[in-house]
């Protein structure tokens, strides 16, 4: 069906082809150690290329549940569709100057998990705000 809708026009494929790729990218925070942290790019769960990325060397790493709220309307139907309500589990670095988010989930027993090791991997305290 896919080559049915391509064979008039060769270029119509790669309409079809943008959004699956677009859909099947992603990225990946990877850590060795405290000096080995890269960015991974993988596409549909493969990684194929990584490289050293700066992220701040924390003093403790927290773990927080965080209510985010988002608008859902559109233009005139924003007063009809009301506002969407959510919270996420996250990890955050700190140290003096500077936090970085790392991981956002809905599940907090992964977020305590990814968090332990992390405080483990970097050798700094953890606060557990859960």
């Amino acid at each position: 069906m896919i080559f049915a809708f391509a064979y008039n026009n060769p270029s119509r494929f790669y309409y079809l082809l943008v959004p699956i790729l677009l859909f099947g990218c992603g990225f990946d925070f990877v850590f060795y150690g405290k000096d080995k942290r890269f960015l991974s790019f993988t596409m549909f769960g493969f990684s194929f290329f990584k490289f050293k990325k700066k992220f701040i060397i924390p003093d403790y790493i927290s773990l927080f549940k965080q209510n985010f709220r988002r608008d859902s309307g559109v233009g005139l139907y924003s007063k009809i569709l009301k506002d969407d309500h959510y919270s996420l589990f996250t990890i955050k670095l700190f140290n003096e100057r500077e936090r970085e988010i790392v991981f956002e989930s809905n599940k907090k027993n992964e977020v305590i998990v990814l968090g332990t090791k992390l405080a483990h991997l970097f050798q700094v305290n953890l606060h557990n705000t859960l």
